[in-house]
């Protein structure tokens, strides 16, 4: 017959069981039926192994709700609300600079003072007069070729300034975006979002050159030579009176009057073969001239009505590369809407879900922590009752 409990081992069962009292855990609660040693004996183990089981799912029970606890305040902090504000500032900066660009203005400006010299040399070297002579009057031109060369040339040139007012533009306004996800807090919660390249505008036609001639009436060598020759030859006619004069009165003395008349008429053949070339190239020289002072007065001209059309031109091209560049900036804009509802509001909408439920499982971690808490020491108390129970058996 098995010997029955000590009374120190039944206080040590009794204990036992009241600590088991708030567990509701039947595997490691003792029968009534244990009333000897080796049934008690034989029971120990089990109840070991469920004590155990059940102090290590308290010990996990109790973790969890505090990982809970702690993981919402961590979720409110990344990313939260004052980045997601610093992101919507950023975007609505980025938003007003795609609307009102203030660099536009600048850039155009810049472009145009750049451009200028080298187009103003170009004119000079195209305008080129062509003169000629047609119904003896002196007709001035500008060379054709040179007209078409600038027509062709031209477009060009306002071509480079919208590539230059466009690479500068997106130069700036990826140093925006730069700057704008880069505070010095943190980056921003998304991304910015990736625009396509500028496109620089087609050049419509070219501008219509002026067309401008002049013409004055020729002088007439004949009158030229007259005038010119006249005045030399009355000086050569003086000079030849005097010699005529002169080797008369020596002849008459030597070899008598006739020989002194043949001399004179050499010096009238001599002065007037002398007034004539040089009343020639005094006419051609006026001719000369003439032509180049009216290929001098239709270049100044044209130069001028080039420069005055090449501004209203300019002016219009201005005109033209700033609206086009603006309903690509607007373009921008709607990609930025359309990036925003795409990425960022789904995003922060996900977010807050996540806080949310974060916040409602730490809500429900903190109900539920006293309790795991409690068990906890409720199983560490009902273990330490268990191992006094245990050297009660053994002693």
């Amino acid at each position: 017959m098995a010997p029955p409990l000590e009374d120190r081992q039944k206080r040590a069962l009794r204990s036992y069981r009241d600590s088991l009292r708030r567990l509701d855990l039947p595997a490691a609660l003792p029968g009534a039926d244990i009333a000897s040693f080796e049934a008690l004996d034989a029971w120990l183990p089990g109840a070991k192994r469920a004590l155990k089981s059940a102090h290590r799912a308290a010990q996990r029970d109790l973790a969890v709700a505090e990982a809970q606890i702690s993981a919402a305040p961590r979720a409110g902090a990344s990313h939260g609300e004052a980045a997601w504000k610093a992101l919507d500032d950023a975007c609505r900066v980025l938003e007003q600079d795609l609307v009102r660009p203030g660099n536009l203005r600048g850039r155009l400006d810049e472009g145009r003072r750049s451009m200028m010299p080298k187009v103003e040399k170009m004119v000079q070297e195209r305008l080129k007069p062509d003169v000629s002579v047609k119904s003896k009057r002196l007709v001035a031109t500008l060379d054709a070729e040179g007209i078409h060369a600038l027509r062709e040339e031209l477009p060009h040139w306002v071509q480079a300034w919208g590539q230059f007012v466009l690479d500068w533009l997106e130069v700036d306004l990826e140093r925006q975006v730069q700057r704008l996800w880069s505070p010095r807090e943190g980056d921003l919660p998304i991304p910015p979002p990736e625009f396509s390249p500028f496109q620089v505008p087609a050049v419509e036609g070219a501008p219509e050159m002026p067309e401008l001639a002049l013409d004055r009436d020729q002088s007439s060598l004949g009158s030229g030579m007259f005038r010119h020759g006249r005045s030399i030859l009355y000086g050569l006619l003086s000079l030849t009176f005097l010699g005529a004069r002169f080797c008369g009165s020596s002849g008459a003395e030597q070899s008598g009057a006739d020989e002194g008349g043949g001399g004179t008429v050499f010096l009238f053949v001599l002065g007037f073969c002398l007034a004539v070339g040089f009343g020639y190239m005094q006419a051609q020289g006026e001719r000369r001239k003439e032509r180049e002072k009216l290929a001098q007065d239709v270049r100044r001209k044209a130069e001028q009505a080039v420069r005055e059309m090449l501004k209203v031109w300019l002016d219009r091209s201005q005109d033209k590369l700033a609206e086009d560049v603006t309903r690509q900036l607007l373009e921008r804009r709607q990609k930025l809407i359309q990036w925003y509802r795409r990425e960022v509001t789904p995003a922060r909408d996900r977010l807050r879900q996540e806080n949310a439920r974060r916040t409602a499982a730490a809500d429900e971690a903190r109900r539920a922590k006293p309790k795991a808490r409690d068990r906890s020491r409720e199983l560490d108390r009902a273990r330490k009752e268990l191992g006094k129970l245990e050297v009660a058996l053994g002693g």
